[in-house]
């Protein structure tokens, strides 16, 4: 999915973050957004490893005793048919417990983020020589997990566990709309996350959305052909990048 601000050489991208090895890759429109973009703004420094100290628990706080017995159980069993160290387990927070589950599972499919659109441009622009910046920090999605309500932390990891193939079930479906540019898919998976955690996810897209707005508008006024790559989810409904933009007095198009 892809868009431009009207009058300017700013044009945003609504990236998939993992992808298949044999289907990743730009459409020809956005390809050549891409090639005539001598900037190129990311959410954050791809090239950065997160801190352990947001994922793991605090000393001494086992994941076994952080969430109920039957989530842990659903857990341990992923874990171990993934082929992972128990121990490491326990250490982990309860939503990092999950998104490594899903990663790792989506990786053992072929699925892995090192072929999601968003790592791809980021290796290629530095290949390519193009100025690259980015939105925010690291860490800064990541915490906004760690600080989540532990209720929201826990059903993040029952979702991804029970049954596994749910969270490999979005995957799926979010990889097919992306193929087929259909935001109306994005914007119904952002609706159920938002009702199944609505204080993590409301901070995560609807108020990271706001707090890179001044600095979408300024790339968007400075003149330099500019590509912005962030997560599809960013890009749909009442809250989304486009959306808040015209808000800001500006025009955006669809380019597909």
């Amino acid at each position: 999915m892809l868009w431009h601000v009207e009058d300017t050489n700013l044009h945003l991208m609504g990236s998939i973050h993992v992808l298949g090895q044999t289907r990743h890759g730009l459409f020809p429109e956005a390809e050549q957004v891409y090639k005539s973009a001598q900037r190129v703004t990311f959410e954050h420094d791809m090239g950065q490893p997160p801190a352990l100290t947001l994922l793991e628990n605090v000393a001494g706080a086992a994941l076994s005793t952080q969430v109920p017995p039957a989530v842990f159980a659903s857990a341990a069993r992923e874990w171990a048919n993934l082929g992972l160290d128990p121990a490491r387990l326990e250490q982990l927070q309860p939503w990092a417990a999950a998104f490594a589950i899903v990663a790792i599972g989506a990786a053992k499919r072929g699925i892995d983020q090192a072929y999601g659109v968003d790592k791809v441009l980021w290796v290629r622009t530095d290949q390519d020589g193009k100025e690259r910046t980015t939105l925010e920090q690291p860490a800064d999605a990541l915490t906004i997990f760690a600080l989540s309500p532990t209720r929201e932390k826990v059903s993040l990891l029952n979702y991804a566990t029970n049954p596994p193939s749910a969270f490999q079930n979005d995957m799926d479906v979010m990889i097919k709309a992306w193929h087929d540019h259909d935001a109306g898919t994005f914007e119904h998976i952002l609706d159920h996350r938002l009702r199944m955690w609505p204080v993590g996810f409301e901070k995560l897209i609807t108020g990271r959305n706001s707090a890179w707005m001044p600095d979408l508008v300024r790339l968007a006024s400075d003149g330099i052909p500019t590509l912005v790559v962030v997560g599809a989810l960013h890009c749909v409904g009442k809250d989304g990048i486009p959306t808040l933009l015209e808000g800001q007095g500006v025009q955006v198009s669809r380019v597909i």
